[in-house]
Order: C-alpha cells, then sequence, then structure tokens
C-alpha cells in the first residue's frame, strides 16, 4: 500500500510539473498612441502619420505554418493619425482576436491575459523615401527604403523611435496600448 500511495504522488507531481495546456482564443481591445517631436524636442503638430497593422496579428506560432491570416478572417489593418497642438496621436484599433493558451493543470488560466504587444509598419505620407517597421514588445525597430533596403539612422529622418507596451484601462476587456514616440531631425 505504501508503495502505490508513493506511486501516485510521484505521478500527480510529474503531471502537475509538466503542465496540461490547450490552444484557444480571445477577444481584446488594441490602441495606438505616442507623439512626434524633433531633435531639439519640440512637439510637431499637425503631422500625418500612417500605420499597418499586418494581418498576422494575435495568431500563434503555429497557426501560420498550415493556414494563412485570411483565413482566420484577419486582414491587414490600415489606419492614419494626425498630431495635436503638442505632437500626440492616439488611435483605436478595435477588438481584436488573439491567440492565448489556457492552463488546466497546474490551474494558472489563460496566458497571455490581454492581447500581444502590437508589430506595425509607420511611415510619414510626405516622406516618400522611408517606412519603420516597430515592435512595441522590445522597443526594436529598423528603417527601410521602399527597395527593402534597410537603413541606418544617419540615413534617414528619424533620429530614434522609442517603443513600448502597456496595459490599457479598459473595464469592459483586455486591452494592450503600443506606444511609440518618433523623434525625427530637424531640418
Amino acid at each position: 500500500m505504501y508503495k502505490i500511495k508513493k506511486f501516485m504522488i510521484l505521478v500527480i507531481s510529474l503531471l502537475l510539473l509538466e503542465g496540461c495546456a490547450a490552444p484557444g482564443s480571445a477577444v481584446g481591445k488594441l490602441k495606438i498612441q505616442g507623439a512626434l517631436i524633433d531633435t531639439d524636442n519640440r512637439p510637431i503638430a499637425n503631422k500625418e502619420i500612417e500605420f499597418i497593422l499586418p494581418a498576422a496579428y494575435g495568431l500563434g506560432g503555429l497557426d501560420l505554418v498550415m493556414e494563412s491570416p485570411n483565413d482566420f478572417g484577419h486582414k491587414e489593418q490600415r489606419l492614419k493619425v494626425t498630431t495635436d497642438e503638442n505632437g500626440n496621436f492616439e488611435t483605436d484599433l478595435g477588438k481584436h482576436v488573439y491567440h492565448i493558451t489556457f492552463w488546466l493543470l497546474p490551474p494558472l488560466g489563460v496566458f497571455p491575459s490581454r492581447p500581444p504587444a502590437p508589430f506595425v509598419f509607420a511611415r510619414f505620407p510626405d516622406n516618400s523615401t522611408e517606412y519603420y517597421a516597430i515592435q512595441t514588445s522590445n522597443g526594436k525597430f529598423k528603417i527601410f527604403d521602399y527597395a527593402e533596403k534597410e537603413l541606418t539612422a544617419n540615413n534617414s529622418l528619424i533620429e530614434n523611435i522609442d517603443a513600448t507596451e502597456k496595459k490599457g484601462s479598459s473595464s469592459e476587456t483586455a486591452e494592450t496600448i503600443g506606444v511609440i514616440n518618433f523623434k525625427i531631425k530637424s531640418k
């Protein structure tokens, strides 16, 4: 009897350590906000910025192995914002479906608990030479020309892009805000 109890404790411990999870999806809100300043830290007012949220946003890694974003009803989302008199902008991207993992054993619940940080492409319509790929989850960005050649900040209109994410304050659903602050070179 003692050996059976010891064996059962071992089996249960291994199951708890192993974990049991199920894939799923959730719906949450997504926003982008930020500011546009020049190298002298002066706000740039009334400047239009175009953003593209790729169709693959919110899909899990294995979702794209067998299917395309269109198969899940995901489409690229394009939007334009204009900075206010203080150089700030904000836009609501609405509700989005995103991939989650539901942990059954141990009973930890849903991860992630809110939509993932957005990865976006951005450009200034009055600058037809470059665009920016921005990851708000880790602050990394790249600058490209329209021939898809990567540029350095020395050869660009941009001096720096500071990108991060933060939890939104929506009371109705989980919300993630991608914060993107552009610093462009003074002319």
